[in-house]
């Protein structure tokens, strides 16, 4: 939640953040009731573990996440029921709530991408280091490669769903506000930093939604 509050007071970066508020019941309500999709994250998680998805399908809800033994969601019969199950799902521990994105998909998967953003000198002299289309697993609903995930270069993915012309509109835009994104976090952020991967979404008009901000990022 310091991340997003962080990223959120820079206003190049705000029109392209999901809402994001601390969960807890009155926030899962309220955002059940202005979005289809909510993805429930730990406070402190990694490699995509501990993620919810709900979706609303009419009147009901699906929640599918990342540590069922099987892909298949569970299904809550309405809000008061929604509350019920992420209590036990979530536990204790401490989780955040974020409107999800319609994200480009490759045959029906969801897509993202991560940028490695390294520091090269003073505290506002970065660069992004390399960058990675990935794809979810089959009914996976994170797109994390520790959960199954699938690389792939992002210039090709980005020009298939756009053309060429838009599409190098797109990267260009995707490059600043990873850059963007690691400038903040470094200046107003406690504590010293030398790299951040950087997620960032597609959705289908073609609009970049930072999605997370990682300061342990997997270079595998």
């Amino acid at each position: 939640m310091e991340v997003y509050e962080c990223l959120y007071a820079n206003r190049f970066l705000r029109p392209y953040l999901p809402e994001t508020c601390r969960y807890g019941p009155a926030c899962l309500a309220e955002k059940l009731g202005a979005f289809n999709i909510l993805y429930a994250k730990p406070e402190n998680g990694s490699q995509g573990r501990g993620i919810i998805r709900i979706e609303k399908k009419e009147s009901r809800f699906l929640l599918g996440h990342t540590h069922q033994e099987n892909r298949l969601p569970e299904v809550a019969e309405n809000v008061e029921d929604t509350v019920q199950k992420m209590e036990q799902l979530t536990g204790t521990l401490p989780y955040i709530l974020q409107q999800g994105i319609p994200l480009l998909s490759a045959d029906g998967r969801q897509t993202d991408f991560r940028f490695l953003v390294w520091r090269t000198g003073a505290k506002n002299d970065w660069q992004i280091a390399s960058s990675l289309a990935r794809t979810a697993a089959d009914d996976a609903i994170v797109s994390n490669l520790s959960q199954g995930g699938l690389p792939a270069k992002p210039a090709p993915l980005i020009f298939h769903h756009f053309g060429k012309e838009k599409g190098r509109l797109v990267l260009e835009l995707m490059h600043e506000l990873a850059e963007a994104a690691a400038i903040t976090l470094c200046s107003a952020g406690n504590g010293h930093f030398a790299e951040f991967g950087i997620d960032i979404g597609v959705d289908w008009d073609g609009k970049p939604w930072v999605i997370e901000a990682n300061v342990k990022p997997s270079k595998a």
